[in-house]
């Protein structure tokens, strides 16, 4: 999830400082946070199901 959350951040922050400047950084964290929650959340769920 670490992973995940770090890509985002990096590669949001990459894409959209041109436009938005800094204010892209702090936008870059919450939204990597939620999507690695969302994986960590579906993974946890596919794990539990039974083959």
């Amino acid at each position: 999830m670490t992973v995940i959350s770090l890509g985002t951040r990096v590669v949001l922050s990459y894409m959209l400082a041109s436009r938005f400047g800094a204010l892209a950084i702090w936008w870059s964290i919450p939204i990597g946070w939620f999507l690695a929650d969302a994986v960590g959340l579906a993974y946890g769920k596919w794990k539990e199901k039974a083959l």
